[in-house]
């Protein structure tokens, strides 16, 4: 698949105003997020990703663990590390419940609150899918040494998709030599 890569510098306009926004935005999800985890004692992470969860961490050090262990509600399963817990919910009971409850209401939230490069491709309006046979590519996006970096796929031969997206003024074309270079690789 080719791209087409393309830098903004963060601290100029209209970037440094959407970076605020995100950053603004990601303060109130975690303050949501806490409200929630704060009433899981045993709760030291999530298992999951930035846009899912699907049980919380326990470490083998936390007090709580032998109430969990003991407790029907509560579906532990030994992480690969052998250092740590998930913990899911058992619908069958009551506490279960609640747990999926709270674990649904986690996910809402970061539906409602996108990850940055989801975020900055939908604001700047670059949001861009490629299909090429049984493969879908993204417009993707990141910040590395305060510099926005965007990749977008370009649609090739016997490819389908979205057209290649209006690029704003405020990102520059550059290489994919120098798009490497700015990530240290």
């Amino acid at each position: 698949m080719e791209y087409r890569y393309f830098k903004g510098n963060l601290n100029a306009e209209p970037l440094k105003t959407l970076n605020e926004d995100w950053l603004k935005r990601f303060k109130e999800r975690n303050k949501k997020l806490k409200a929630i985890f704060d009433t899981m004692p045993f709760y030291d992470g999530w298992y999951g990703g930035e846009e899912f969860i699907s049980g919380i961490v326990c470490d083998s050090d936390n007090p709580h663990l032998e109430q969990l262990k003991q407790t029907k509600g509560y579906k532990l399963t030994l992480c690969d590390s052998q250092d740590r817990y998930i913990v899911r919910p058992d619908k069958r009971y009551k506490i279960g419940k609640e747990l999926d409850k709270a674990l649904c209401n986690v996910y809402q939230i970061l539906l409602e609150y996108p990850p940055f490069g989801k975020f900055i491709t939908k604001q700047l309006g670059i949001n861009r899918m490629v299909l090429d046979g049984r493969s879908g590519y993204l417009s993707s996006a990141g910040v590395c040494k305060k510099v926005l970096l965007v990749c977008i796929p370009v649609k090739g031969q016997g490819c389908s998709g979205d057209d290649f997206p209006a690029v704003p003024d405020s990102l520059t074309e550059i290489k994919e030599s120098e798009f490497l270079a700015i990530q240290g690789k």
